[in-house]
């Protein structure tokens, strides 16, 4: 049998962790999600209440060597777009429909050429 400081200390230690599940879990339909690369943050929403079918938003990086950030992203009706923000800035668009899928992008300039690198694509549904 379970001493009582061990029974609480295994109900707490139970509680925890199912708390630390709900906390963790995103479910399908949650409103906003966000993606972050090499200093750069995108998110993104299906659910903004601004009218829009869907909203878009970008932090551009401020890592070293960075010129900013961009979102790239793919809607469900089949048109894709790319929103970009300078460094340190921010940049928002709404959709004409909802978005499928989207990833975070960091912007360079190398031996004067433009360069893009991004992180994984993120998908609904």
């Amino acid at each position: 049998m379970l001493s009582k400081r061990t029974a609480k200390r295994a109900t707490f230690v139970a509680a925890s962790a199912a708390f630390a599940a709900v906390l963790v879990t995103q479910p399908a339909f949650a409103a906003q999600a966000d993606a972050y690369y090499h200093g750069t943050h995108a998110a993104v929403d299906n659910n903004p209440g601004s009218g829009s079918a869907g909203w878009v938003w970008v932090y551009g990086s401020t890592e070293s060597g960075a010129t900013g950030g961009a979102i790239k992203y793919e809607l469900w009706d089949g048109t894709s777009g790319q929103l970009d923000a300078n460094r340190g800035t921010t940049n928002s668009a709404g959709t004409g429909s909802d978005i499928k899928r989207f990833q975070a992008c960091t912007n360079f300039y190398i031996d004067g050429f433009p360069f893009q690198s991004c992180g994984s694509w993120i998908t609904f549904g």
